[in-house]
């Protein structure tokens, strides 16, 4: 018996680990190479495991029940409720491996919110492309009815079966929706029906244990063209830090390289190439000719990766968008063919798609100024994990309070949430700082201030109680998910009106995206000569509380202004035409007034950011339509964020830890904050 080259052997391993372990990583970690290939053994089995309630169409076509995390799948009085479920019907159809092992991480998602019930195709099955079609079709008639109808979803080569479904019962109203996921329908644009008949051709000797030339092969290109980079990452990631790896023993190398010929064993078991001919011949090659997609009359998601290397899915998805009415699309980046890992959300992203499981829409649609809540714990620790104590840790903010009396206090003790609070100060640069105020305030008060922000500092999308994020997709870091998490709305005087109104801690910056933008370091204010902000505060007996804010733009090299900007050559007309598009940050400013452009800047380092808030400023004895009194107001708040400015420009200068890279070392080797001037330098305001 031929041995085979054991780098081959080795390099093709890697892939199909990638291919296999993607999706079937489970609890606990592993800790060995044979651990790593049981966990995914294992996930195998439970897919191709009947489960408690399971219908069979045909001996080798059947669907089965995926119970919620929470139930017992063996309690008969749980599959007993069946009967009488209440929830929409979800139907699963996998891709050519036929039991869906791409879609593991959703399936308890799904289950709690749907009755959901996956297709199992077994490996023995030789059913005609229609045949299936026929099956599908016919359960979804025997389960569903007018009144609780199905959402089909399809992946892949399911993709393609999910749409012959949908066109087979298009007269009949069963159908909620459909969900292509990185779907088929593209397959005659690819190589595949010409390669495979190729693989499934090469000999069947094999060339050591187990392993044909067919598995080799099959391997390295299913494991090259479906996982996508950051998945074969992880995985390869995973393997380097297996624990067993780090420990010396003369036996790794054999042990690696029988592992690796183990899964390719397992690669040529699970999709063999009697198997895979099969259903690309009879499949998918006479489905894409079949299928009329313009047929298709129900809500459609089309959900793609943009990096999938098996087929050409980010195209695909536009050309649906143009065949299928009722269409719309979830384009995925930088994921591939396996689209439905742990950084999307597929029961999320069919809920908020025109699809409509519940039958929310129509009704009373999200208040994001009075039905917004505090973040969960889960979300507040995401954000603070993932951008606020990066930014703690670059520029160790100190914040000061002020009592009533003038007298300023290190922390935020001495400022008064509650009732209606109207925070008003200095825009510092890009608004980066206002994450952590919000995590200040939120550690010392348990509570954060609605911030009224500029459209660009939250995506231009629409506030929801998504927070930014887009429907299915679970990002991490994202700048305007941040925002909206801690509340933050869009800048209109409706938007003010309301939140002072329902009595709601609100922050504005007066001096808008002119402050925001500068890369002047003499914190001057940009404050409009208007008083709107003071009349609405005393209309609902506001507490006005100035804050001033410095070290965020000293965090920068300065080298253009926005307007200077706008006198480059060649690029200097286009960029002043841009910002006039630009939709103003401040809520009393009209569209292409605020020159919404970018100035030119390097990074330097982080300096420090100090904070003061100053003495409240009370409104319930101040008259809204005395403008005298207003303006008064107006100007003493002005004039406290400006004296707060000086007195920390001046004040820093006394800090011992002014120096970043003496800070930073300080901080890093004793694990606490670094001490900052004495306050008696900023005692009174």
């Amino acid at each position: 018996m031929k041995k085979i080259n054991s780098l081959s052997t080795f390099i093709s391993a890697l892939f199909v680990v990638t291919l296999h372990v993607a999706h079937a990583l489970v609890s606990p970690q592993p800790q060995t190479l044979q651990d790593l290939v049981d966990s995914f053994q294992q996930v195998y089995r439970d897919l191709e495991r009947p489960s408690a309630l399971s219908t069979e169409i045909t001996p080798t076509l059947r669907f089965d029940y995926i119970a919620p995390p929470s139930s017992d799948g063996q309690d008969s009085s749980h599959l007993n409720s069946l009967d009488n479920s209440n929830e929409p019907l979800a139907v699963y159809l996998p891709g050519l491996d036929g039991y869906g092992i791409s879609a593991v991480s959703q399936f308890d998602d799904l289950a709690r919110t749907f009755e959901t019930w996956r297709l199992v195709i077994s490996p023995n099955d030789t059913s005609t492309f229609l045949e299936v079609v026929d099956a599908v079709a016919l359960f979804i008639k025997e389960t569903s009815t007018p009144e609780r109808k199905v959402t089909l979803i399809g992946e892949s080569c399911g993709g393609l079966i999910a749409s012959a479904v949908a066109i087979r019962l298009r007269k009949v109203d069963l159908l909620e929706g459909l969900v292509l996921v990185n779907p088929a329908t593209s397959f005659d644009q690819t190589w595949w029906d010409t390669l495979v008949p190729l693989l499934a051709a090469l000999p069947k000797n094999e060339l050591t244990d187990g392993i044909t030339p067919y598995g080799l092969l099959g391997s390295f290109i299913l494991g090259l063209t479906i996982p996508d980079r950051q998945q074969q990452q992880r995985i390869l990631d995973t393997i380097v830090s297996l624990p067993s790896l780090r420990q010396p023993n003369p036996a790794l190398l054999q042990n690696i390289l029988e592992t690796a010929q183990h899964l390719i064993a397992v690669t040529e078991e699970r999709l063999p190439a009697s198997l895979l001919e099969h259903r690309v011949t009879r499949w998918l090659l006479p489905g894409t000719a079949a299928v009329r997609l313009e047929q298709i009359n129900v809500p459609t998601l089309v959900i793609a990766g943009k990096e999938d290397a098996l087929v050409p899915s980010a195209t695909e998805c536009d050309r649906l968008l143009k065949l299928i009415p009722h269409s719309e699309k979830l384009l995925v980046r930088n994921r591939g063919h396996f689209v439905l890992d742990d950084s999307v959300n597929l029961t999320e992203a069919i809920l908020y798609s025109n699809i409509d499981p519940f039958k929310h829409q129509g009704k009373k649609p999200y208040d994001p100024i009075l039905d917004w809540t505090m973040p969960t714990e889960e979300e507040l620790e995401e954000v603070l994990a993932s951008t606020v104590r990066p930014l703690e840790r670059a520029h160790s903010p100190v914040f000061f309070s002020t009592d009533s009396d003038g007298y300023r206090w290190r922390g935020l003790s001495k400022i008064d949430m509650d009732g209606p609070v109207l925070f008003v100060g200095n825009h510092q640069f890009f608004a980066l700082d206002l994450n952590l105020i919000f995590a200040q305030m939120l550690k010392e008060k348990n509570k954060i201030p609605r911030g009224l922000a500029h459209p660009v500092a939250v995506g231009f999308g629409p506030f929801n109680e998504l927070k930014g994020r887009t429907a299915g997709i679970k990002e991490s870091g994202n700048f305007a998910r941040n925002f909206q998490a801690f509340g933050a709305v869009p800048v209109t005087p409706r938007n003010f009106y309301r939140l002072l109104q329902s009595g709601q801690p609100t922050m504005l910056f007066p001096g808008g995206a002119k402050e925001a933008l500068s890369i002047s370091k003499d914190y001057a204010l940009k404050w409009p000569e208007k008083v709107d902000f003071v009349r609405t505060a005393a209309r609902f007996n506001a507490t006005i509380i100035p804050f001033s804010a410095i070290g965020m733009v000293d965090s920068v090299n300065g080298i253009l202004e926005v307007e200077e900007s706008f006198n480059l050559p060649f690029i200097g007309k286009r960029l002043r035409e841009g910002s006039l598009n630009v939709t103003a940050a401040r809520y009393d400013t009209k569209k292409g007034e605020e020159n919404m452009g970018f100035p030119i800047f390097t990074p330097a380092f982080p300096e420090r950011n100090y904070f003061i808030f100053g003495k409240p400023i009370y409104t319930r004895e101040l008259d809204p339509n005395d403008r005298d009194a207003c303006e008064k107001v107006y100007r003493d708040a002005k004039q406290t964020v400006q004296k707060g400015l000086d007195d920390l420009r001046r004040a820093r200068k006394e800090d011992p830890f002014n120096d970043t890279l003496r800070r930073l070392a300080y901080e890093q080797i004793f694990g606490k904050q670094a001490s900052t001037f004495p306050i008696e330098l900023i005692s009174r305001q």
